[in-house]
Parts: structure tokens; sequence; C-alpha cells
């Protein structure tokens, strides 16, 4: 079977996601940390981190100060 008739099943990823809350205002980023092909690597980095943890969210113009909370999240890829 060649390349073109591959077929491919849907994976499921374990992605780490960090979401910042601006501790004064309205503001909410998402970040994506790591992905894994294993809920328990993806839990095993998420060990070894702090859960919430304060930082600053650096803007053209100025810096916030948010909190932020980590977390493990699982997603469906498609191919």
């Amino acid at each position: 079977m060649d390349s073109d008739q591959l077929e491919f099943k849907n994976l499921k990823a374990y992605i780490v996601i960090a979401v910042a809350m601006e501790v004064e205002g309205r503001l909410t980023a998402v970040k994506v940390e790591k992905a894994f092909n294993s809920r328990e690597l993806a839990q095993k980095y998420m060990d070894s981190m702090p859960t919430t943890y304060p930082d600053r969210i650096k803007l053209p113009e100025q810096s916030l100060n948010c909190l932020c909370e980590r977390n493990v999240y699982e997603i469906e890829v498609e191919g």
C-alpha cells in the first residue's frame, strides 16, 4: 500500500493548557504548553509543575499581572 492509500485513524492527544486571567481586568489568555500521546505522560508533566501560578503577560505597551492555571485536556486529532 503506497502512502496515498494509507488510512488514518483519529488519534487522541493530551495537551497541557495554561489559562491566564488578568488580576485586575478582563483579559484572559490561553497558551498550549505541551502535547503528549498518553494521559499518563501529560499527568506526569502536570505533577512536576505548579497547577496555579502568578505570571506577567507582556503586551506592546504594558505588562499585566495574571493568575494562571494549568490543566490537561483530551483532544481528538483527525488524520
